[in-house]
């Protein structure tokens, strides 16, 4: 049921959405500033 258009927002892969950035652009910034996984 994932290619199954539902209401839209259960589907994080619905790049329709305005509120959730599409992966490639999340993948960007973290290349910028990757979290510092040593420090808390």
């Amino acid at each position: 049921g994932d290619d199954e258009p539902s209401d839209g927002k259960e589907d994080d892969t619905d790049d329709d959405d305005p509120e959730e950035e599409p992966f490639e652009e999340d993948d960007e910034e973290e290349e910028e500033h990757p979290a510092p996984a040593d420090s808390p």
